[in-house]
């Protein structure tokens, strides 16, 4: 049975929206003016824009290729079955990463209402909550599944516009000044903190399978979710700078700068923080399960994760796999350290994916500049999350050799090509 092909072009520029804007928007702008000051809107409009190269990459990539899985499905065709695989791989870690870390996030502005709710036992309960009930509604149909994306993308966006509409009039250009008044030493670490909130756009051609127009809607929907969000993020940022005193280092930035401009309405920025975080973790539970529906065509895992459902066309196995899965990581590890995670794992998916572009387009200079930038930014990370993340791939690998040599596979030549062209 195939996955059905539902999807609008709305629905998939939601998707991209939703899966750039989560958490990081609500929490990052008081650790950035700590480390580079009001520079930090240079911050969100360098990394935005250093990214352009990859989210063009992946628009042309996704253009010829209307199959489920994205990223997997280019390194397959551009470099061979063991590729596509690794490739699938890290993607889908980053989505475990990405996912389990935003739901861990969202208790952090339930705090604002009741402070027992930002405690360490409400924060993994809430996290644990989220996941089940999305893993239930991803595997009763691909439909509702995007209709909730839809509507948590347009919920989120508004009390962000009424903070940008509203902040605009209370901002004092004074606060602009000094520019950078710790240097501009700590911009590389900005940018990298930064890199996690634009994350989200590669997520659009993975469910071009279930897309009624994938080559005309996914490259439109992967630059513009971008582009959009980038010139949103400035704006936020400068009015956080311009109107909050206290900025530097607040653990609810928004939250605070906008009650010192819209008194008792600043819980509506709150709530919409609440409403972004939960909204990010519903299309990551969209998302993720197709990466994995992707490995399970290759010849690395095991077949049955290619099963869809006889009533809802839906992933059902991989969605039930991802949610266990998201579930546990999350019960285990911290916020920060799920970002950071995710931020080396989401680096190797973009540089394969440009590498993809210039083997299959053999247009060598956006990829080669794409690979560039990742790479600098990935740089800024801490040597023991670089090592995490190769170890993560490498353990991927040996699953499945393991896979391979216990069901006495016959290595690539087995696989069945899973690209539909």
């Amino acid at each position: 049975m195939e996955l059905k092909r539902e999807l609008r072009f709305f629905d998939v520029l939601c998707l991209g929206i939703n899966a750039i804007i989560g958490s990081g928007i609500f929490l990052f702008p008081g650790i950035m003016m700590q480390q580079v000051g009001p520079a930090s809107i240079f911050a969100f409009l360098g990394t935005g824009v250093l990214l352009i190269p990859v989210a063009l990459c992946f628009a042309q990539l996704s253009a010829r290729v209307r199959a489920t899985g994205g990223p997997c499905l280019y390194a397959e065709e551009a470099f061979g079955p063991w590729a596509g695989f690794g490739v699938g791989w890290i993607c889908w870690i980053t989505n475990i990463f990405s996912f389990a870390a935003v739901a861990n996030a969202v208790s952090s502005y339930m705090g604002h209402f009741w402070a027992p709710l930002g405690s360490i036992v409400a924060t993994k309960l809430i996290a644990a909550v989220v996941i089940l009930a999305l893993g239930i509604l991803n595997y009763r149909g691909v439909k509702p599944a995007a209709r909730t994306t839809d509507f948590f993308t347009i919920l989120k966006i508004i009390p962000l516009a009424l903070f940008v509409i509203v902040g605009f009039f209370y901002i004092d250009p004074s606060r602009f000044v000094p520019l950078a008044p710790n240097g501009f030493g700590s911009m590389g670490s900005a940018l990298f903190l930064a890199f996690f909130a634009f994350q989200g756009f590669e997520v659009v051609p993975v469910l071009a399978g279930e897309s009624k127009n994938p080559e005309r809607d996914m490259p439109r929907a992967t630059l513009a979710s971008l582009l959009g969000v980038l010139f949103f993020y400035m704006l936020i940022q400068a009015v956080a700078v311009g109107t909050f005193p206290g900025l530097s280092g607040s653990e609810k930035p928004l939250s605070e700068a906008a009650s010192t401009f819209m008194g008792p309405l600043a819980a509506v920025v709150a709530l919409g923080a609440i409403i972004s975080t939960v909204g990010f973790t519903t299309g990551a539970a969209l998302g993720g399960p197709r990466y994995l529906y992707a490995l399970g065509g290759t010849h690395c895992f095991p077949k049955s994760i290619l099963g869809v459902h006889s009533r809802f066309a839906t992933p059902h196995v991989a969605i039930a796999i991802h949610t266990l899965i998201v579930l546990i990581v999350a019960m285990g590890i911290d916020f920060i350290r799920l970002v950071d995670l995710a931020n080396i794992a989401v680096g190797i998916q973009y540089i394969t994916a440009c590498a993809c572009a210039w083997k299959i387009l053999k247009k060598p200079f956006l990829p080669i500049l794409g690979m560039v930038i990742v790479l600098w930014l990935s740089s800024q990370a801490q040597t023991e999350e670089i090592i995490t993340g190769v170890a993560v791939i490498g353990f991927g690998y040996v699953l499945a050799f393991l896979y391979i040599y216990f069901k006495r596979s016959g290595g690539a030549s087995d696989v069945k090509g899973s690209v539909e062209k």
